[in-house]
């Protein structure tokens, strides 16, 4: 059985010899779990929270126009052809001669950046021209590599501080780089083999945005990857095992945009004001969210730019969602795969096909990456259904989710995570370690909670047991396909 570190390990071609592929992503797409030493350069923005808040009062299933405008807000310096304004500085009458320096620096500056022709020509250079069929693993053509380090220095200043992959092999590191990552030892694995792989030892990382404060609701964590042929990968984390960050998940079920989205599309919009390059977006479960959600609300200028998308085993979106103009440009270049055992990829809705990988785990552990197989010529290894078991659940709690409006499964779940907050826990890893002293815990708090919602929370857990039972049948004659 092989497995992501099988791949790293055996591919050594570069990416401006051998094509992008869904293995990539995969690698890519893990290294933004990893807690990265200081000298990887971090971004430095925020969303202010009179802002954020206004967007969240009414951010309901069904309030796309809400999303859109925050969408063009957040995009607002961008230009129609996708690229940000660029501003000249202010002419200023009888300036005295370190003032005209400056200026003349300025104006040097300015001429630094890199074309538009010259962009367009990388864009045209990679655009694909069809989707892949799910069953076949995603080829990108391949980009002409650019002329010299120094050239590459001109045209994208602000990633000359990124630092290689290579960067990360020091043994002493390893530890703090997985810290919170399940799989540790695999994980580890993976950082060896791509440090050393002559793919992606030069894969250069910078814009790393990670969460302060552990009670932080969106817990959102990212980083960029400039791959050396004018690509770069924005890699978007899931979620970890915070009680927070399962709390931001599951708002998803009726709240739009949620905390992490909003701050990952303000995220994407400031990477690209100092990239003028192509874009592949991707992630793992929650991350694989940010990602297609990234591509659909930005404009169709930045669409343009974007040559693919990953989603990882990631939760789809509402129906309005998936049916909104800016998904539906998009979704062409989305890849979702899942594995065989998946209770998180086909939650909510979705119109992309899905690659089902086989995995070495058994049950929710199948969610992980490290797990997943690839056969002898190093692909995935596929199949074309998922386990009738995986089909069930996601079917009860699909069917669940819309029996109730949104704002009762609003006061559903913020209640039910509030209660595990209070009962102690701020790491939901802790709490399923040990049930037998969790479930009574949070119990009591759940009994101090007005009539009024005690009575909802049994409403919905019955409502569950209910859906739960009537779709047992379906269980014993599945009909699974391979795609929703």
């Amino acid at each position: 059985m092989k497995t992501i570190v099988d791949y790293v390990l055996h591919t050594s071609a570069g990416f401006n010899d051998k094509p992008f592929c869904d293995a990539d992503a995969i690698a890519l797409s893990q290294l933004s779990y990893f807690e990265m030493p200081p000298m990887v350069p971090r971004l430095d923005f925020s969303i202010s929270p009179a802002r954020r808040r206004r967007i969240q009062e009414t951010a309901l299933w069904g309030s796309s126009n809400n999303e859109q405008r925050f969408a063009e807000r957040t995009f607002a310096a961008f230009s129609e052809d996708g690229y940000p304004h660029l501003v000249a500085p202010d002419p200023a009458p009888r300036q005295p001669l370190s003032s005209r320096q400056m200026r003349r620096q300025q104006g040097a500056r300015k001429q630094s950046v890199p074309s538009q022709s010259f962009a367009s020509s990388q864009l045209s250079a990679l655009k694909l021209s069809k989707p892949q069929k799910p069953s076949e693993p995603s080829a990108m053509p391949v980009a002409s590599p650019l002329a010299s380090s120094r050239l590459r220095a001109r045209l994208y200043p602000a990633y000359s501080e990124a630092v290689p992959i290579s960067g990360l092999l020091r043994s002493d590191w390893y530890g703090p780089l997985t810290c919170d990552v399940p799989y540790v030892q695999e994980n580890i694995d993976l950082v060896r083999a791509m440090g050393e792989s002559p793919r992606f030892r030069s894969a250069r990382l910078s814009n790393v945005v990670e969460p302060a404060d552990p009670d932080e609701d969106e817990r959102f964590a990212a980083l960029t990857i400039d791959l050396g042929n004018g690509v770069l990968f924005v890699s978007f984390r899931g979620t970890d095992s915070t009680v927070a960050g399962w709390h931001d998940d599951y708002r998803m079920a009726f709240l739009s945009p949620v905390p992490s989205q909003t701050t990952a599309l303000s995220y994407f919009a400031r990477v690209l004001e100092n990239w003028q390059g192509t874009i592949i977006l991707g992630g793992h479960s929650k991350g694989g969210n940010l990602a297609v959600y990234c591509a659909a609300l930005c404009p169709p200028a930045v669409q343009d730019r974007i040559i693919a998308v990953y989603s990882l085993d990631g939760p789809g979106f509402s129906d309005d969602f998936v049916h909104s103009p800016g998904y539906e440009r998009i979704h062409g270049r989305v890849h979702k795969i899942i594995p065989e055992f998946s209770v998180i990829g086909p939650l909510l809705s979705s119109t992309v096909p899905l690659a089902i990988v086989k995995s070495s785990a058994n049950g929710v552990m199948q969610h992980y990456t490290a797990t997943w197989l690839f056969a002898d010529d190093y692909r995935l290894q596929t199949t074309d259904r998922v386990s009738p078991l995986s089909q069930y659940l996601t079917t009860t709690l699909n069917t669940w989710n819309k029996r109730f409006p949104a704002q009762k499964r609003k006061l559903f779940i913020d209640s039910f995570f509030n209660a595990i907050m209070q009962a102690g826990y701020t790491d939901l890893s802790v709490a399923m370690a040990d049930l037998r002293t969790a479930i009574p815990r949070v119990y009591a708090q759940i009994r101090k909670l007005p009539a009024d919602e005690r009575g909802l929370m049994a409403k919905f857990l019955l409502g569950l047991a209910n859906t739960a039972v009537i779709r047992l049948p379906g269980l014993l004659k599945p009909e699974v396909g391979g795609s929703r």
